[in-house]
């Protein structure tokens, strides 16, 4: 079997180095002829812009800049170069109008004296005498003849330009002309090359694959049919129709096969026949082994579960009699704490009619706190009212002194006549201001009375918000101490109903008690004469297992015999 899977591994190895070989082989060389492709078409791309663009472009720069040299005016630029503003506006809109009519960039004027400086430049009226540096080619043009310049860049794009002398001055004429599309085309060249090499690589690539895979074809049934011979499978034909070397690979392979399988057909028929023989005899000696070990092992079940359950049973009766003392000691614990819940429900009920008193004397003590707190505000009231009458009697002191006082005029206008009115009305003066000062003594006190019954008022007041809160919370501890009582009594009655369940169980711990002790004794018995039948079985199974491992060993070679042949389809 080692020696099928590494033909199969070497196989596998061939197929993929034979198709990574084809495929990079393949795309190599579509790789090399895309490169020359592309370089040919890049050089002749090339070779187009600088023979014939270019060349087409410096004529139409020379048509552009003849055109306007022949229109310009030679005075004006000179006028315009001294400073006349008129002749330089007539120059600029002259030079506007030329490169809107030739769809150029700029056209201008430079001159050169001690400095190189722009005369005029179209759109550009701001930039008359600004300096300006000159070029190779224009330095060119100044001595007398037409300077083409190369493709240059600077900050305002891509540009080519013609330079011309203007005769008898010391300044030049200019045209630049917008270069871009030049770069433009070589990008697109570069682009498109790229492109196809990528189009011709890809395909390439696509083509070597399914060329790899239709050579390859044969190849793969031949190491599917292989991996299937490796698994054991027999069956089938590589049916490869080819008369070269792989048609020859495969009829060689078939007829291994048949060779292979003739063979394990003869191997098979002989491993079936020792494989039922021994059969026959491993199943014999196999039933009658396990009969003794399972005699042997029921007997030593049974006298490992015999001696478990002896000492179990010891453990029983010595729990169950723990188990009878614990219950008495709860018995006897259960009891005396009845009799202390009953004390406590009567020290409660007890507590509880005493809190029941406190209130009905709290509440005597409300009411009593409201009556007085109503007699002192009746008098108050009362007060106010003396203090009304009082006020009115000092009203009717102040007035009768009053009279008094003009009795007493009019007695002494009357002279002699009306002396003794007179003495009437001193007297009748007197009595007044002493019944005045009598109310103001009496207004005095019952002012005092009023503030005394206002203080009255509120420390009843007071006391009895003090008597009510007493009084609730006297009425709550009331009400604990009956729900107290309640709780009690249930629990009573609980501990009474244990007490009854926990004495009926200790009388059915005592009977079990006596149980396990007989149940240990009977155990016991059996143990030992369980022990004696498990050693007579062990005798007998040491004879039977000399027996089984002589038969076991016959029937694991035709076992192994037939398997190593069951390996294989045919």
């Amino acid at each position: 079997m080692s020696n099928w899977k590494e033909f199969l591994h070497n196989q596998l190895s061939i197929r993929n180095s034979i198709s990574k070989k084809l495929i990079l082989s393949f795309t190599l060389l579509v790789i090399v002829i895309s490169l020359c492709f592309s370089t040919i078409a890049y050089k002749s791309a090339n070779y187009i812009v600088d023979n014939h663009v270019l060349p087409e472009f410096d004529r139409t720069l020379k048509t552009n800049i003849s055109w306007v040299q022949e229109k310009l005016d030679k005075n004006l630029v000179i006028q315009s170069d001294q400073g006349s503003n008129e002749a330089y506006n007539k120059l600029l809109s002259f030079l506007n109008e030329e490169k809107k009519q030739l769809g150029v960039e700029n056209v201008y004027v430079l001159g050169k004296k001690e400095k190189t400086y722009i005369v005029a430049l179209s759109e550009a009226a701001d930039q008359r005498n600004a300096e300006y540096p000159f070029t190779d080619e224009m330095n060119k043009a100044l001595q007398g003849s037409m300077q083409i310049s190369s493709i240059y860049k600077d900050d305002f794009g891509v540009h080519k330009s013609v330079f011309v002398p203007i005769a008898g001055t010391h300044m030049i004429l200019g045209i630049d002309m917008d270069a871009r599309f030049v770069d433009q085309l070589r990008s697109e060249i570069i682009q498109i090359s790229i492109i196809v090499t990528g189009i011709m690589i890809l395909l390439g690539s696509i083509a070597g694959y399914f060329l790899s895979k239709q050579f390859t074809k044969p190849l793969r049934l031949l190491v599917s049919h292989t991996q299937t011979l490796a698994k054991g499978d027999l069956r089938g034909e590589v049916s490869i129709t080819s008369h070269d070397e792989m048609g020859q690979l495969a009829e060689s392979f078939n007829q291994m096969k048949l060779h292979l399988k003739r063979l394990l057909e003869q191997v098979a028929a002989t491993s079936e026949h020792v494989a039922a023989s021994s059969k026959d005899l491993s199943d014999n000696t196999r039933m009658f082994t396990d009969m003794i070990n399972q005699m042997t092992a029921s007997l030593q079940e049974v006298s490992s579960g015999s001696e478990t359950i002896a000492q179990g049973a010891k453990e029983n009766s010595k729990a169950m009699e723990d188990m009878a003392k614990g219950i008495q000691h709860i018995n006897e614990s259960t009891v005396e704490v009845s009799e202390k819940s009953i004390e406590a429900a009567e020290e409660a009920g007890r507590g509880n009619q005493s809190i029941q008193k406190a209130v009905s004397q709290m509440e005597l003590i409300t009411s009593s706190v409201e009556n007085s707190t109503e007699l002192v505000r009746q008098m108050h009231g009362r007060a106010n009212e003396i203090g009304h009458v009082v006020e009115f009697i000092t009203s009717i002191a102040d007035q009768i002194n009053l009279l008094a006082l003009n009795a007493a005029i009019e007695a002494a206008r009357a002279g002699e006549y009306g002396r003794g009115f007179a003495v009437v009305a001193d007297e009748v003066r007197k009595l007044a201001e002493k019944s005045s000062q009598s109310a103001s003594e009496i207004t005095n006190l019952l002012h005092e009375i009023q503030a005394h019954s206002l203080k009255s008022v509120e420390a009843m007041s007071q006391v009895t918000q003090v008597v009510v809160s007493g009084s609730n919370q006297v009425r709550t501890a009331g009400d604990s101490f009956e729900r107290i009582s309640h709780l009690i009594d249930n629990v009573s009655q609980q501990i009474q109903n244990v007490s009854a369940v926990i004495q009926e169980i200790s009388a059915t711990s005592e009977q079990l008690s006596a149980s396990a002790e007989e149940t240990a004794q009977i155990t016991e018995t059996s143990l030992e004469n369980t022990r004696s039948i498990a050693g007579t079985a062990q005798e007998q199974l040491a004879a039977i297992e000399e027996i089984a491992q002589a038969t076991d060993t016959l029937s694991d070679q035709a076992n192994r015999l037939k398997e190593l042949v069951g390996e294989f389809k045919i």
